[in-house]
This record gives structure tokens, sequence and C-alpha cells, in this order.
């Protein structure tokens, strides 16, 4: 499995997770077998959205 289809099943979990947990929004980053798999969802706070990105914390 390449890069990018790690990341996009990365994306893909946060998101399910996201949604179950009804979680507004958050980012993940995992380092496996030296690569730096990364992924964002949705936004920082329902009542000012702004979309989380890598740099969100």
């Amino acid at each position: 499995m390449g890069d990018l289809e790690l990341d996009s099943e990365l994306a893909e979990v946060l998101r399910e997770h996201c949604e179950r947990l009804s979680v507004p929004g958050a980012s993940a980053g995992v380092l496996a077998g030296g690569r730096l798999l990364t992924a964002s969802y949705g936004v920082t706070d329902v009542g000012h959205p702004v979309p989380v990105d890598a740099d969100t914390l």
C-alpha cells in the first residue's frame, strides 16, 4: 500500500471516529516504518468553524 492510500485510509478512520463520537474535528499523525502519515477532519469549533489542518493544536 502506498503513502497516498495509507493517508486516505487514516483520513477515513479519523472521519468515522469523529462522527461516531460527535467530535467536530481532529488531526492525527502516525509514524510507521519511517513514514509519516497525517490526516485532518472537520472544524475546530462548531461556533467558529475554522477547518482543522496539520497545524491545529
